[in-house]
């Protein structure tokens, strides 16, 4: 997930805010019946095993009646490659676009290609650029790369070298490799806008020093000062990573009270990242501070509507239990949900916990088991065991 990278008071410039709310996870861990989801899971064991008839004719029925956006993607890629007759980029497109439309990441991903090549249909190369970043929003680590090259070039988009620069990093973070090649180029550049005094240049070198991309050895004290000469200039970013230096001792001596001072700073010119942190501090009375429900439940509902996993699954969790909040079941399934959809396997799990006591929701053993299978294969255990008992006493 991207935050807001720059807010700054001094300085003014193109730079990239790709996510908003609960917007950009709006339907793409849409539910289905367990069988049916069981049915997609055959399917694409058919799809690897190039039983391309089988499988399309699964896709079909499940786009169909259940409007499922990865069966949608699977239907676009058998048309796009021609696996049972010639490519046929119109069909494609059209499955493409229906994915994406549900916020399937590599769907906007096909999608942009499309657009901005002009496949079955008028080039567009602004509205690639739309598709690029709702992709990347959802963290596509090739999508982060073409729209950090769309942002190098002012292609479809402001030209802009700052968030050609943070698109990239994030990509890179993901571990792809073309990213961390083209960070060489943004390095050089960067540095000559350092040199006149950019504080976001600051920032951005300060990052790819701290990760040792672009040739840079890691080094937190050059890291550190490079941060500092942005978060004095009011760069949010900056301010938040210097707060984690002193949270963990990072290069420095570890002090609760500077990192407060730090994430608070961050957090009040809306950086989710430092309200989600800086309400772990108080929940922990780190710092000094007071674990008082008034400063806490804030920080975690504008860190919750930014899109920050950890908050919604945190608050979803306090709203189900009545923990500091008015208990809410409602607000606890919304909010769980949100982070189950961005695949957090202790939201999932806690979903399928719901659904099978009836818990808030209707009770629904199929709805259960979805959500179970769904965290176990996000690595909870405890989904895993669940899952294991229900098969036993099945047999």
């Amino acid at each position: 997930m991207l935050e807001m990278i720059i807010k700054t008071k001094s300085i003014k410039r193109v730079a990239l805010s790709i996510i908003a709310a609960f917007i950009a996870f709006s339907g793409y861990v849409n539910a289905l019946p367990i069988d049916a989801y069981n049915q997609y899971k055959q399917a694409v064991k058919q799809f690897r095993a190039k039983e391309y008839k089988s499988a399309q004719s699964v896709f079909a029925k499940l786009a169909d009646e259940y409007s499922y956006a990865p069966a949608m993607l699977k239907l676009g890629v058998i048309q796009q490659k021609g696996y049972l007759a010639k490519p046929n980029y119109e069909r494609a497109r059209y499955w493409f676009k229906k994915a994406s439309e549900l916020d399937d990441p590599e769907a906007q991903y096909q999608y942009a290609k499309m657009l901005e090549r002009g496949l079955a249909g008028e080039k567009n190369v602004e509205a690639a650029a739309k598709w690029r970043h709702r992709s990347a929003e959802l963290g596509h680590k090739v999508s982060l790369y073409d729209l950090g090259i769309m942002y190098f070039y002012g292609k479809g988009v402001e030209q802009s070298i700052e968030t050609a620069a943070i698109m990239l990093i994030k990509s890179a973070d993901k571990g792809y490799k073309y990213s961390k090649s083209r960070l060489f180029t943004m390095k050089r550049l960067l540095n000559a806008e350092k040199e006149k005094g950019d504080a976001i240049a600051h920032y951005l070198l300060g990052t790819l020093n701290r990760k040792g991309y672009a040739g840079f050895r890691p080094n937190d004290a050059d890291a550190l000062k490079l941060y500092t000469y942005a978060a004095e200039k009011g760069v949010a970013k900056a301010q938040y990573e210097i707060a984690q230096f002193y949270y963990y001792g990072r290069g420095v001596k570890k002090s609760y009270k500077k990192a407060a001072k730090y994430y608070k700073l961050a957090s009040d010119q809306g950086d989710i990242f430092a309200m989600k942190k800086l309400a772990v501090m108080h929940l922990n009375k780190q710092g000094g501070l007071s674990n008082k429900s008034l400063e806490i439940i804030p920080l975690l509902e504008k860190s919750a509507a930014g899109a920050h996993q950890y908050s919604q699954r945190k608050l979803g969790y306090m709203y189900l239990t009545g923990d500091m909040v008015k208990q809410d079941k409602k607000k606890a399934f919304d909010l769980l949900m949100a982070a189950a959809k961005q695949h957090d396997a202790f939201a999932q799990r806690t979903i399928g916990d719901m659904y099978q006591k009836g818990n808030g929701v209707t009770k629904d053993q199929n709805e259960a088991t979805y959500w179970y299978t769904l965290a176990a294969e996000n690595g909870d255990k405890d989904a895993k065991e669940l899952l294991r008992r229900a098969n036993n006493t099945n047999e």
